[in-house]
C-alpha cells in the first residue's frame, strides 16, 4: 500500500527523549513499548530535519526518572520538546518500575522541571488519564497524548493465538508504514498506542508546525482508536485521547 510523501519541516528543531521500563522479569515485559519509542523516534525523523535524540533511558529507577525530567531540553535547545514515556501504571498514577518499587507522579514531578512552552508528551501506560487529576502534570506537559483512560488497560500487539487480531489486514496502512519506517528486523510487537500512532502517521502528509497542529495529529490518533474499537471491538482498544492542561 502507497504511503503519502512528507515534505519535512526544515525550520523546526525538535528534540526527543524517552524512558520506558520494559523487562519486568517474572511479570509481563512490555517489549511492544520499545517498538512504540522507536516509531514515535522514526516518525520525528521523517516529518523534520532537524531531530535530535537526546535522553534514551529503559528500566530506570524513581530517582533516575526524577534526573530525566530534571534534564529535559529548554525552550533554548529545541522548538518542540518530544517526550515518550512508558511503564506499567496504577489506577491511581503510581508508575511500577522494574526493581517493584512505585512511585506516584505527584511525587515524580517534585522534580525541577525545565519548563519549555511546546513539549509534547506521549504517556503510554495504563490508567494514563489520572494525570488529569495531578496539578502538577502542567509542569512537564503542554500537550499530552494519553494512551487510557483511568481504569483502562493498554495492550501489547504481538502475532500469536493470544493476539488474533491481523494487524496487516484490519490496519494495512500502519502495516505498511511500520514495513517502511521500522528496522527490518522488527516482530510485528508493539503497543496500542503505537499502532494507532502508525496509522495516524501513515495518513499525514503535512508534519505539524505548532501545538494546534500537534493537537489534531493528537485528535486524529483518537479517531483511529475509536475506529478501531468500533471494528475490531473493545478487547484490544483503548481510549486515546488529549489533555492540554
Amino acid at each position: 500500500m502507497a504511503l503519502p510523501a512528507v515534505r519535512p519541516q526544515s525550520d523546526v528543531r525538535v528534540a526527543f527523549d524517552s524512558f520506558a521500563n520494559i523487562h519486568y522479569g517474572k511479570m509481563r515485559s512490555l517489549y511492544g513499548w520499545q517498538t512504540t519509542r522507536n516509531a514515535v523516534e522514526a516518525t520525528l525523523r521523517q516529518w523534520y530535519v532537524d531531530v535530535q535524540t537526546r535522553q534514551t533511558l529503559t528500566d530506570g529507577t524513581p530517582a533516575q526518572l526524577q534526573t530525566f525530567l530534571e534534564h529535559l531540553p529548554t525552550e533554548k535547545d529545541c522548538a518542540v520538546s518530544v517526550v515518550y514515556l512508558g511503564s506499567i501504571q496504577t489506577a491511581d498514577g503510581r508508575w511500577r518500575f522494574v526493581n517493584g518499587h512505585y512511585a506516584s507522579w505527584s511525587e515524580l514531578l517534585a522534580a525541577d522541571i525545565p519548563p519549555h512552552p511546546c513539549r509534547i508528551v506521549i504517556l503510554d501506560a495504563c490508567s494514563a488519564a489520572v494525570v488529569r487529576q495531578i496539578p502538577a502534570w502542567r509542569k512537564l506537559a503542554t500537550l499530552t497524548l494519553l494512551a487510557s483512560e483511568q481504569g483502562e488497560l493498554t495492550y501489547d500487539f504481538f502475532p500469536s493465538r493470544l493476539h488474533p487480531v491481523d494487524v496487516q489486514q484490519r490496519l494495512p496502512l500502519a502495516y505498511a508504514w511500520g514495513q517502511t519506517h521500522l528496522d527490518a528486523g522488527w516482530d510485528k510487537h508493539i503497543s496500542f498506542l503505537g499502532l494507532i500512532w502508525m496509522q495516524s502517521a501513515a495518513m499525514t502528509d503535512a508534519p505539524p508546525a505548532d501545538l494546534s497542529e500537534w493537537r489534531r495529529f493528537f485528535d486524529l490518533c483518537g479517531q483511529n482508536a475509536a475506529d478501531f474499537a468500533r471494528q475490531s471491538g473493545r478487547r484490544w482498544a483503548s481510549t486515546l485521547n488529549v489533555y492540554l492542561p
